[in-house]
């Protein structure tokens, strides 16, 4: 190979330095090197070879270096931090099981419905309404004006004659 440039090098490196860590030998390298599409010369195999750390680099000679675990005691405020931040996680997962469970209701409630519920009153245009008996308003637009059992309310308006009467605070007029 004629031009070889550091491009070459750094990437001979890359492809074939890793060989070390799958546990292959020096003289396996060296093999795989020779082998390469590139055709590498001696002197070539040799420069790449030199340019891969192995583990005798990396540990001055030995091939495995024992770990050793360094503890220090943790500073009061990262203590503090980090249970505040198991309190915010225990609290979150409270929301989460609250949201579970009303999702479970609300499913369980729209596949079966109570049956107790009353149904949807509709307003007669034709009729009166007055205020049913033991129950009493304000007015919406004079919040002075109360309007107590017995009350004509028929001039309060359709929409809120309905909410009225389905609210049970109104009745027919008999």
């Amino acid at each position: 190979m004629e031009n070889f440039t550091k491009n070459s090098l750094k990437a001979a490196v890359a492809k074939y330095g890793p060989l070390h860590s799958d546990g292959k030998t020096d003289a396996e390298v060296k093999a795989e090197l020779a082998k390469d599409e590139r055709a590498f010369s001696a002197e070539q195999i040799n420069e790449i070879y030199d340019a891969i750390l192995t583990p005798a680099d990396l540990f001055g000679g030995v091939d495995e270096q024992p770990a050793t675990l360094l503890e220090a005691p943790t500073p009061e405020w990262v203590q503090t931090i980090l249970d505040s931040n198991a309190v915010v996680i225990e609290s979150n997962q409270a929301v989460l099981d609250a949201l579970e469970s009303l999702k479970e209701f609300a499913s369980e409630r729209s596949s079966n419905p109570n049956q107790s519920e009353k149904p949807v009153q509709l307003i007669d245009e034709d009729e009166e309404y007055e205020v049913a008996p033991g129950k009493s308003f304000r007015d919406p637009l004079d919040f002075t004006k109360e309007y107590t059992e017995g009350d004509d309310v028929t001039h309060l308006g359709v929409i809120k004659l309905q909410s009225l009467l389905n609210s049970g605070l109104i009745q027919e007029a008999e």
